[in-house]
């Protein structure tokens, strides 16, 4: 019966430092956020597109690739983990060279590949690429 209770307590202790660990992880203090929509153009030629107002990826043929550059400047007080989320119709042709890195006073190159499938359809697509900035 002592046992029991020793057990009980000791699993009710880890599972409320468990609990925290995992909350303040989670809800740690976004200093910044940013987000850049990413487009493609799906057609039967190759295409570039330079401009810098979105991450352009150009003109790919359906089951093509293509890459395309960013950097990004940190200058906060305190250094950060960069996290990646890529939102939108799509999203899951996106590949961001890292999901998640570390940054403190530096400019850090980032490439980013699409990949759409054989069967994407002809025309512009769109998604979001969400960069967080948490303290660490």
């Amino acid at each position: 019966m002592r046992l029991n209770k020793l057990l009980l307590l000791l699993f009710t202790v880890a599972l409320v430092a468990a609990g925290l660990t995992s909350f303040i992880y989670v809800h740690r203090v976004v200093q910044d956020a940013l987000t850049v929509d990413a487009h493609v153009e799906i057609g039967d030629y190759v295409g570039f597109n330079l401009d810098t107002d979105k991450l352009y990826f150009g003109t790919v043929f359906p089951g093509g690739s293509a890459e395309r550059a960013i950097q990004i400047s940190h200058h906060l007080k305190e250094p950060s983990l960069v996290t990646i989320r890529i939102d939108g119709p799509i999203a899951t042709w996106i590949e961001p060279e890292y999901y998640s890195f570390f940054l403190y006073n530096q400019t850090k190159d980032i490439m980013f590949r699409i990949y759409p499938p054989r069967d994407a359809a002809f025309g512009n697509h769109t998604s979001t690429i969400r960069f967080f900035f948490k303290a660490i």
